[in-house]
Order: structure tokens, then sequence, then C-alpha cells
């Protein structure tokens, strides 16, 4: 009955339509290549097959943009890590057939001598030059713009966004861009402080693409949440001394061979109920909040009332620990502070390539309108 009503509410949240449409992401398990994965409005893996696997020459594939222009034909860019990020791919496919790839799509030059990643694709049609890719110069920290006809041929512009608060001191990073009703251009991103070992999400905008984006928000900071846990091995309870945050992924044993992600969804005094069993034995392991230190918004969506529902990632909740998790959240308005949906992971990690990474969302968008 849990599990069902979790289910519902991501229904409800981000409803399917007659043709449930595609979310891409990257993912990370015991084979540790960060692969793209396509998953359902449902939060369920569609294959235990990547989507897209790195091809030679690289080692990783993240941030995937999917884009489809028409009925007939998909775009997925893919950030590609050879010796960096210095790379972002393109794979088309006609008809939902297969994923056929089209090489570099964009790389960084001389004057980007740190790598290009992350890296958003957008599609705005109608325009001379309809797509626009934001993305992080790892060099200068600072958010860029590059612009094409064709979507492979790319024109830089500079950057759109530059470091200013004290939550960017230390850098920081593309998340997602977007187009409102009104016209204006908004980019969510996320600024680094403390030494790169925090990061909170924000959001900027512009009367055009080109920028320069400002009035910057911080939306949601880091809950700095860190315990012990004792569980059971295939028990769905566990005992705990502190109050524990409910509805979003949690991260047990990190860093060692029983780590493992999971939910809590309702606590009793010293008592807590998991959404599933667990499958290690804990003994007053370690137990943090996947939200501890550093959090993003990889996807937003404008409602007809103006208010905010999205996604967010969490990451890097322990020092040197994979551990890149989803899950719902909202906001009365574009810059009012974001809360989370407690409706657990918003994409389950529960299948091979998962298990310690769902990250960096993005569904298969026909523009790049925030509303759609």
């Amino acid at each position: 009955m849990i599990v069902r009503a979790i289910v519902f509410a991501i229904l409800v949240f981000f409803p399917a339509s007659a043709n449930s449409r595609s979310w891409f992401l990257n993912g990370l398990g015991s084979s540790g290549i960060y692969h793209i994965w396509e998953f359902g409005d449902d939060g369920l893996v569609s294959s235990l097959a990547p989507a897209l696997s790195p091809p030679d020459g690289v080692l990783h594939l993240a941030w995937p943009s999917a884009i489809a222009p028409d009925a007939h034909s998909r775009r997925l860019y893919a950030s590609a890590y050879t010796t960096g990020w210095f790379q972002v791919r393109l794979w088309t496919s006609t008809n939902r057939g297969p994923w056929i790839p089209q090489g570099i799509a964009f790389q960084s030059d001389a004057s980007e001598p740190d790598g290009i990643g992350p890296a958003q694709v957008v599609y705005e049609p109608g325009a001379s030059e309809p797509y626009m890719i934001y993305y992080l110069d790892r060099a200068s920290k600072q958010i860029k713009l590059a612009t094409s006809a064709d979507g492979m041929s790319f024109t830089r512009h500079g950057a759109v966004i530059t470091p200013s608060l004290p939550e960017e001191e230390a850098g920081l990073s593309m998340s997602y861009a977007c187009r409102r009703a009104n016209g204006e251009y908004v980019i969510f991103y996320h600024g680094y402080y403390n030494d790169t070992k925090n990061a909170v999400a924000l959001v900027a905008t512009a009367d055009r693409p080109q920028g320069p984006f400002t009035k910057k928000t911080i939306i949601a900071r880091p809950d700095g949440f860190a315990s012990t846990l004792s569980a059971k091995r295939l028990t769905a309870t566990a005992t705990v001394d502190v109050r524990v945050p409910l509805g979003i992924p949690l991260l047990v044993g990190g860093g060692t061979t029983k780590q493992e992600a999971n939910v809590a969804i309702k606590q009793d005094e010293r008592t807590i109920w998991f959404e599933r069993p667990f499958v290690f034995n804990h003994v007053s392991d370690r137990l943090v909040s996947a939200s501890r230190n550093k959090v993003e918004l990889s996807y937003a969506q404008e409602q007809q009332d103006g208010s905010w529902r999205g996604v967010f990632t969490f990451y890097n909740a322990d020092t040197g620990v994979t551990s890149e998790y989803t899950t719902e959240g909202s906001a009365q308005s574009l810059t009012a502070p974001w809360s989370y949906s407690r409706t657990g992971f918003r994409f389950k990690p529960w299948y091979p390539g998962g298990e310690n990474s769902t990250e960096n969302p993005t569904p298969l968008l026909k523009n790049d309108a925030c509303s759609s």
C-alpha cells in the first residue's frame, strides 16, 4: 500500500500522458562507469540495458539532454568524459529506433582548458539558431552559451552567469534552462562554497538567451544531516537516536561494502519505518541525508497558477562516496524557497546500473518552454 501511494503521488506530480514520456539520466552501478539510462514517468528504469554506453575513447557519459524536434526524430546529447569533461556528443533516433552516434557536437577550445561539463542543450523552434548549449567553463567557473542552426556546429557567445555571491565563491555549475510563457529565460544552477564541499541550488533570469542572467536567488540549501543507524537485514525498520529526515533519500553505511540507499517514511521515537527492507545488517552504521552537502534542481516545470514543480539531485553526501539520487520538490513561485514533496526517490535506483547513482534527469522535450 505504501509503494502504491508513492507511485500515485509521482503520477499526480508529473501526470503521464496517453503516451507516457521518457526521461533520461546518468546512472552508476558496480561497474564504476556512468551510462545514460531511460526511465518512465513511473520512476522505473525502462530497460536493464543502458540507452547509451560510452563509445571507444570515452570513460563516462553524463548530463543528458533529450530533444524531439518533430514527431519522427529524437536527439540525445550527453557530456563525455575522456581525460576530463571536454566533449558534448550527439545520438539521433528516427521513429523510436536505435540511437545512432553522430559524433562530437561541441568541445572545449583553448580558452577552456579544464573542460566544459556539465552542459545542457535546449531547443527553441523558430529561432534562427534553435539549438543552445548552456555549459560550465571549468577554468573560468562561468556558465557560458553557444548556439547552432543544426545542433552540430556551435558559435560561442561567452559568459551568461559569473560568480558573485558568497555561495558561489568556490565556483558554480549548470543544472537546467527553460523559457517562460512571458518570454523570460530561466537558468537553474548550483553554487559551491566552503571549498566546494557544499552547494546550494539557485535560479537566475534574463530577457534573452544570451543574458546576462541576474536576480540570482538561492532556492534550496543542504540540510547537513548525519547520524548513525542500526537495522537488521530483510527488515524495513531501524533504530536511531535522533529525528531523521522523512520522505527523501538517505544513505546508510556510506563508503563500505554495506552501502545502500533507502527512504524513511515514519518515525515513532527511536523506531524508523523505511520504504523497503534493508539489504545488509547495520550496527551503528553511518546514516546521512542524501541532501547533506550538495543540492541542485535538475528539472523544473512552471504550473498554470504560477507555482513550480521539479526534480532535485542530491550528491556528495559523504566525501569520496558515490550517492547521487533524486527527489521531487515544489515552490509557490520561481524565486520562493523550494520544499521537498516527501515522496521518496523520483527515479528508483533499484537496478544494477543505478544502485549508486540515478541523477541529472531530463524528460524528452519538444521545446525550451518552462511549462512543456
